[in-house]
């Protein structure tokens, strides 16, 4: 788990998501096995498929594509975490996310260069927050 002390001090608990996957805490790889009763959301990506929201812990909608970026709208319940994963064809180069007041929203970001998917760790708002991810 990682930690982030939000104005007015108020600190938050985030999971430190690393390689995981979206969904299942599981690590994105090319192989997966599943035990009798086990549930899993698989998706295969195609090399070079992107850029393309692959799953969320959130609504997305508005979603842009323009020469090296993607752009999209998130939004979710208050006091959760949204964990997005996004498939691109290059690594990222920037990437904010700012709420509807046009704030700089608080995230974490990691990069799976095997998967070419950045996983994005941000605090959901029922009003939604603005992502932007240039590569």
């Amino acid at each position: 788990m990682a930690s982030h002390t939000r104005g007015g001090g108020e600190r938050r608990e985030y999971h430190d998501w690393g390689r995981t996957s979206v969904l299942g805490g599981r690590r994105v790889s090319g192989q997966r096995a599943l035990a009798p009763g086990e549930v899993a959301l698989l998706r295969v990506l195609a090399p070079g498929e992107g850029p393309t929201v692959v799953a969320s812990a959130s609504r997305v909608t508005d979603v842009r594509t323009g020469p090296g970026e993607i752009a999209f709208r998130s939004q979710g319940p208050a006091a959760t975490t949204a964990a997005t994963r996004i498939a691109l064809p290059g690594s990222p180069k920037s990437t904010t996310i700012t709420s509807t007041n046009g704030a700089a929203h608080p995230f974490i970001g990691e990069w799976d260069a095997t998967s070419e998917t950045l996983l994005l760790s941000y605090e959901n708002l029922p009003d939604g927050v603005a992502v932007r991810v240039a590569y």
